[in-house]
């Protein structure tokens, strides 16, 4: 409805957005693993959505007498972007200008993930996103830099 007030695109794809969180649904899921003596080599992770596509590679280091869960988690994930969800990004100037596969447009930096499997640490995702809220503009820019810092609040009150 507030987009629909401000007229911005953004707002407005944030609502629809909302609307369709309960089910998201994938085109395609492909995973290849494959497992030596010293670690699991994640060689490709894709899942395509009608408004995201994230492709995937990595590893997770094995030790001896160490869990798999526990072990130290090292992947870089390229996320692409259409629809709703290319105007959100777009909007935070986190989108490549040319439409890449398929129609998606790449997001501008890798995702890095590291930690573990049962604590994973997703910063990068996070920075990625600061970084966006900074760069929009507008009445959208204004909302998703107070979310931001209610987010940032509400996270180092969690730490503590």
């Amino acid at each position: 409805m507030i987009g629909a007030l401000t007229f911005s695109r953004e707002l407005k794809a944030v609502g629809r957005l909302l609307d369709g969180l309960g089910e998201i649904h994938f085109k395609r899921a492909d995973l290849r693993l494959e497992r030596t003596p010293d670690k699991i080599e994640l060689s490709q992770l894709t899942i395509v959505s009608p408004q995201l596509r994230i492709d995937a590679t990595g590893d997770v280091a094995l030790a001896p007498l160490q869990p798999v869960l526990s072990s130290p988690l090292n992947v870089a994930a390229r996320l692409s972007a259409a629809g709703d969800i290319a105007i959100l990004f777009d909007g935070m100037k986190l989108l490549d200008a040319a439409p890449a596969e398929a129609g998606y447009r790449n997001v501008t930096k890798p995702i890095v993930i590291a930690g573990s499997a049962v604590a994973p640490d997703t910063s990068s995702f996070w920075a990625l996103l600061d970084e966006g809220a900074e760069n929009a503009r507008g009445s959208f820019g204004v909302g998703l830099r107070a979310l931001n810092a209610r987010l940032g609040a509400a996270s180092r009150t969690a730490e503590r």
